[in-house]
């Protein structure tokens, strides 16, 4: 595909990302702002998700309803999701629906009407969600190591906790939205059958006198859980790890990324062959890469049967620390080369993936890569240096969480 990129920042603070596609019929969005549950008061935990909730029952000339049916009518898909630092607004639709979308979002975002009446409503979906983790004990238990592992409030779930959804009021809603939501570091994405000067005048338009103060990130508060056990009825037993890794802008990100991938992706990788085919000690086994600009981080979940979790623990741990030993071979690292290229170049085809790229390379690395620049980068992979990364960064220390009957053992010196 032919990829043609633009930036510009409105007066505002608004950061405007475009990328013509000609050849495609459609045309995506994302709209990030700088507001997520980081910002939500301690007592308040759930706050972000509930403006979320709250901001799309009614706003511009539409109430809850009509304003589902203006987007459906539209063949819209929309969509909302709350993050650690952002809450973002994206949508998809034919090329020649986005102004339509846009102006719909722009309503959403700048003239909502807070109903009294959908407060309850609004609290009880994230409610149903916070209590539907106790039907997905792999969840609960990621979500605890999540926030045992990243400084507070880095670690804490979109939909909050019990005591902070039932404490938040109308006022709270209303005042923080007041407050706080602003597209002053605020990130709008564009990507399809567009005209990048028609959609800056669109952006303009729409958003171009929405001011306000810059964003100021909250103080952070070290965590200092090393282990938990979160006792737990049932025939299996779920097992977290958690350690350290670089941020995705580190120049080491890429072959750190490689021991990862040696370990956990598909059924030849580390984790999988030694874990769960060769001793049969789980069902489920995978390590993936998680963070922020700000915090990086990795995560290993198992899911084991009562008997057999220990030593999947074990055997987990001695696979980490030999990637941080020996290495990683010249097969894993080509397999891993050819996994990373192709999720790139496959993911290309979806505007609404572009748009999300886009927003997410801008927070990370204050510019948008380009397909090119990113295939270079994984091109120039070579196995000598690999190694040397992973061996001057090594595996751990770790954080543990385990969800089950029992709680399981691990070397005092290996946690930190």
């Amino acid at each position: 595909m032919t990829e043609k990129l633009k930036t510009e920042i409105l007066d505002n603070g608004l950061v405007l990302l475009t990328e013509s596609i000609p050849e495609s019929e459609a045309a995506s969005y994302v709209l990030r702002v700088p507001h997520g549950t980081i910002d939500d008061p301690e007592d308040r935990q759930g706050l972000a998700g509930m403006i979320v909730e709250m901001i799309v029952r009614g706003a511009g000339k539409y109430d809850n309803r009509e304003l589902v049916y203006a987007f459906e009518n539209l063949g819209i898909d929309a969509s909302e999701s709350v993050y650690q630092s952002a809450t973002s607004f994206g949508a998809a639709m034919l090329a020649d629906r986005l102004d339509d979308s846009l102006a719909l979002t722009a309503d959403i975002l700048r003239r909502p009407w807070f109903p009294e009446e959908e407060l309850e409503p609004a609290r009880q979906v994230l409610a149903q969600e916070l209590a539907g983790l106790e039907d997905e004990p792999s969840r609960l238990l990621m979500l605890r190591l999540g926030r045992n592992f990243f400084p507070a409030p880095w670690g804490r779930p979109s939909y909050g906790n019990a005591e902070g959804l039932a404490a938040v009021t109308l006022d709270d809603v209303r005042e923080t939205y007041r407050r706080r939501y602003t597209l002053n570091g605020a990130v709008l994405s564009v990507a399809g059958k567009i005209d990048p000067d028609h959609v800056a005048r669109s952006a303009e338009k729409l958003f171009g006198d929405w001011t306000g103060p810059k964003r100021v990130l909250p103080a952070e508060t070290p965590a200092t859980t090393l282990r938990e056990h979160i006792p737990f009825e049932s025939a299996q037993t779920h097992i977290g790890l958690a350690w350290p890794m670089v941020t995705v802008d580190h120049d080491d990100f890429l072959p750190l990324r490689c021991a990862l991938g040696a370990l956990s992706g598909g059924m030849s990788c580390r984790l999988f062959d030694e874990v769960r085919e060769k001793r049969g000690l789980c069902y489920s086994v995978s390590a993936s890469y998680t963070g922020s600009k700000y915090h990086g981080g990795a995560m290993c979940y198992c899911g084991s049967s009562n008997e057999t979790a220990q030593q999947a623990l074990d055997v987990i741990v001695e696979q980490l620390n030999r990637v941080s030993r020996e290495g990683i071979t010249q097969t894993e690292l080509d397999r891993c080369k050819i996994r990373l290229k192709s999720t790139l170049v496959m993911s290309q085809e979806s505007t609404a993936v572009h748009a999300g790229q886009m927003a997410s390379d801008f927070e990370l690395f204050g510019r948008v890569r380009t397909m090119d620049e990113i295939l270079a980068r994984i091109d120039a992979l070579r196995l000598e240096t690999v190694n040397e990364k992973i061996a001057a960064r090594p595996i751990g220390p770790f954080r543990l969480a385990t969800l089950g009957p029992k709680e399981l053992e691990i070397d005092p010196a290996l946690l930190g």
